[in-house]
């Protein structure tokens, strides 16, 4: 159970953080500054090889998701949480 919620979770961070740095047409580089992360370890987040910790999550969260978009994205998760745990994912 643990390892399905850890790889949900990780799948749906990649593709919502892939999908803002696209959304704003900013390049790996410029996202991985923003997340204060290496630009290698940001390219391996996006192939989700690698899964993002609590400062890259908060950083989303709070420096990079627009203010309009950080209520959806936490609706979101807390009902993947839920899925995944009920055993319907």
């Amino acid at each position: 159970m643990r390892n399905a919620l850890h790889q949900s979770i990780k799948e749906y961070l990649c593709e919502q953080i892939k999908a803002v740095r696209l959304e704003n047409k900013w390049s790996k580089k410029a996202m991985a500054e923003k997340l204060y992360m290496d630009t290698r370890s940001y390219s391996n987040l996006e192939k989700g090889t690698y899964a993002c910790g609590t400062v890259t999550l908060v950083s989303f969260l709070f420096a990079v998701l627009p203010e309009n978009k950080r209520l959806i994205t936490l609706d979101e998760l807390q009902k993947l949480i839920s899925k995944v745990l009920s055993g319907a994912a």
